[in-house]
């Protein structure tokens, strides 16, 4: 038998409608999405806060980390120092008149290989400028007031120094050389009791005896 095509319609009515399941009711408010997500967001926050405070240091650990610091800071300047040395010896010999022709010669070429350590040309000052990092507690500001003398020390005033015995070998008679690498000398030994000094000040501040750069004394030339 077929359906009747005149059969009425059922009229759509919102009241026999099931009401709403459980799974399809509004979760609440700390299981939404947007609750989550910023929860998350605060916790990786505060995670990162947390590890980027400073965290106290005992004495070991400093001493331990200044005496790394300082370490590095005697290696680098080992090159150089042997360089001043070694230039200021030179020159004490050739003032002396004490050297043949093949020394002098040799002796402009050991003076312009003693520019190298102490120039930027060389990896020790690379190292010492853009390799060093310094704990900065209350010992470290000292170890740090070291190194900044130290990088002086050495890429400043035994450079100029090791540069104006270079050049008095060639000008022996030159005044002006002669003034400023008695001026540079003395800087030199002012420099190297500044390094010394901090890193006293450190020792003082730790309680113990640190590791101390090598530095030669030097003494201005004869006039």
């Amino acid at each position: 038998m077929s359906e009747r095509l005149d059969a009425p319609e059922e009229e759509y009515d919102p009241s026999t409608m099931p009401a709403p399941t459980l799974a399809n009711q509004r979760a609440p408010w700390y299981r939404r999405p947007w609750v989550l997500v910023t929860s998350a967001v605060v916790v990786v926050a505060a995670i990162s806060v947390a590890t980027d405070l400073p965290r106290p240091i005992t004495v070991p650990q400093d001493v331990a980390a200044q005496n790394a610091v300082l370490t590095q800071m005697r290696g680098d300047a080992r090159e150089c120092a042997f360089a001043v040395k070694e230039s200021f010896q030179l020159y004490d010999r050739f003032s002396a008149g004490s050297l043949s022709p093949s020394q002098l010669a040799t002796t402009k070429t050991y003076i312009a290989e003693d520019e190298v350590p102490c120039s930027f040309a060389g990896q020790p000052v690379y190292d010492l400028t853009n390799n060093i990092q310094i704990t900065l507690t209350a010992a470290g500001h000292h170890v740090d007031a070291a190194h900044t003398a130290l990088d002086h020390w050495i890429s400043g005033t035994a450079l100029k120094a090791i540069e104006d015995i270079r050049q008095l070998i060639d000008d022996p008679s030159n005044a002006g050389l002669k003034a400023n690498l008695a001026y540079q000398a003395h800087e030199l030994d002012v420099e190297r009791l500044h390094v010394l000094g901090d890193i006293a000040q450190a020792e003082r501040v730790l309680g113990t005896t640190l590791v101390t750069p090598t530095l030669p004394v030097v003494t201005p030339p004869a006039s």
